[in-house]
């Protein structure tokens, strides 16, 4: 299957990364390059960019689109920025950028797993660990219950989870829409009227996560992305769910405070030096062309901090 992305806020990434010629930078999501092609015009000729992506076929789709000997292509996990950086003497880095969404392939190939139509109950990045599968087939019900509530801020997790629990012991769950038909005809036993989301959109979500370890990848990317970035660097992060986004926003807040002692504190013992100055005091969202054209960019949320 092709290999296609449509950047969301490209113009807003490439202005709030500032990019400058002759310096280096990260997509740490490389996708199908939507945001590193002009990243890589907008610092030539010298500049380069590494594109890490667990997928190996995000790779060949921008070697495909793309000759340039600038791009350092990586297939890792993000999370690993710190080891990656210096096992790739990749240097001079004023530029970060972490679009958490998966792109629009994921969703429409079948064999990935996420979409409700796909054929197999995957949903992993890469091909280690668990799979979505694995877990709606041997969780407890006490932990579905857990990473329903948890990931998907789903208000009928209990009663899913034990829906699940009892029809997978008629039969296992093979493809998504065996679950998501289960998830609708929970809501439907509850409620009359739907919502224009489909009502297993938040179980999907939290499954996704539990399988990537997506939140977890998150903070531990944070960290590294300031600890590999120049002074003056920024930091520029698209955020698609409230879970993500308040990590973001707080990891953002924290890095940019002298202080994090208790207020009833009389003396500041924590020693906190701020190493981050927030640029985007509220985030930055899609407009209403970019979300007519892309409806999938309508819950993005941009951030932006500089390295001090």
């Amino acid at each position: 299957m092709k290999y296609y992305h449509q950047p969301v806020l490209l113009k807003e990434v490439i202005e709030g990364l500032q990019p400058k010629q002759g310096k280096n930078y990260i997509d740490c999501t490389l996708g199908g390059g939507g945001h590193i092609i002009p990243l890589l015009y907008a610092i030539a000729p010298h500049g380069s960019v590494m594109g890490i992506d667990l997928d190996q076929n995000a790779h060949n789709a921008v070697q495909e689109r793309i000759q340039d000997d600038r791009i350092v292509y990586v297939k890792d996990n993000f999370q690993n920025i710190t080891k990656i950086v210096k096992e790739n003497h990749f240097e001079n880095i004023y530029g970060i950028l972490m679009d958490l969404g998966y792109s629009s392939r994921h969703v429409d190939d079948n064999e990935a797993g996420f979409g409700f139509e796909a054929k197999t109950l995957d949903m992993r990045y890469g091909k280690e660990g668990i799979t979505a599968g694995d877990i709606v087939n041997t969780w407890n019900e006490e932990d579905l219950e857990g990473i329903f509530a948890q990931y998907g801020e789903e208000r009928l997790a209990r009663e899913i989870a034990k829906k699940i629990v009892q029809k997978r012991q008629l039969s296992v769950f093979k493809k998504p829409i065996q679950l998501a038909e289960l998830v609708e005809d929970v809501y439907a036993r509850r409620y009359k009227s739907h919502s224009k989301k489909h009502p297993a959109t938040k179980v999907f979500q939290a499954l996704r996560i539990a399988v990537n370890d997506e939140l977890n990848v998150l903070k531990e990317a944070l960290n590294g992305a300031v600890n590999v970035l120049e002074k003056g660097g920024r930091i520029v992060v698209i955020s698609y769910h409230s879970l993500e986004d308040r990590i973001v926003k707080d990891f953002l807040r924290t890095q940019s405070t002298k202080c994090v002692c208790p207020p009833n504190f009389p003396k500041c013992t924590c020693q906190q030096k701020a190493t981050l100055k927030i640029i985007t005091k509220k985030p930055i969202v899609p407009d209403k062309e970019e979300t007519e054209k892309n409806p999938r960019s309508r819950s993005a949320k941009l951030r932006i901090a500089e390295k001090i």
